[in-house]
């Protein structure tokens, strides 16, 4: 048995949308719209995960950096004993063995500042990505050395880029 269609009165066909048709329509629209928020929250997930990942490298460079800083400082004045005029070039040689121990991609991005104050050396370990690393080691009068503050500190944007729903800027 074959449908009919009806023909309206200028030889045109009459479509008529039933409530499957319309459910259909409803469906398919509801679901591109899901499809274009899961893409946006990927974009914007993996740009996080970017972001994370090149902070928890510098962050870990910072503190290898500071620990070669350290541990030559300690040589340093083991060798010195209880003299404190050759400090200077022992923080100075330190600061040579902490770069030098950073993969050379990476040499250009961290900068240590060191400073004496009285018997205490204050270093800051800084990769330019807001991030920094503050140490003071003091110098005890048995000639050894210990470590007064280890300490990250984060520089906050107080007003955040926003990207697009698209993109992942």
């Amino acid at each position: 048995m074959m449908a009919k269609v009806r023909t309206g009165s200028a030889g045109t066909e009459n479509v008529r949308m039933g409530p499957l048709a319309l459910f259909t329509l409803m469906a398919v629209i509801c679901l591109a719209v899901l499809a274009v928020l899961a893409l946006s929250t990927s974009n914007a997930t993996v740009a996080l995960a970017e972001r994370r990942a090149e902070a928890t490298t510098q962050l870990y460079l910072d503190e290898a950096a500071a620990q070669v800083f350290v541990a030559e400082l300690d040589g340093q004045v083991a060798e010195m004993g209880n003299s404190t005029s050759g400090l200077q070039a022992a923080v100075d040689q330190a600061t040579t063995a902490a770069l030098d121990s950073v993969p050379a991609d990476s040499q250009r991005k961290l900068s240590i500042r060191t400073n004496i104050d009285g018997e205490a050396v204050n270093a800051s370990f800084d990769c330019g990505n807001g991030r920094q690393l503050d140490i003071t080691i003091a110098w005890e009068p048995d000639g050894t050395l210990s470590v007064q503050r280890w300490r990250m500190t984060t520089v906050v944007n107080e007003e955040p880029a926003m990207g697009n729903l698209l993109g992942s800027s």
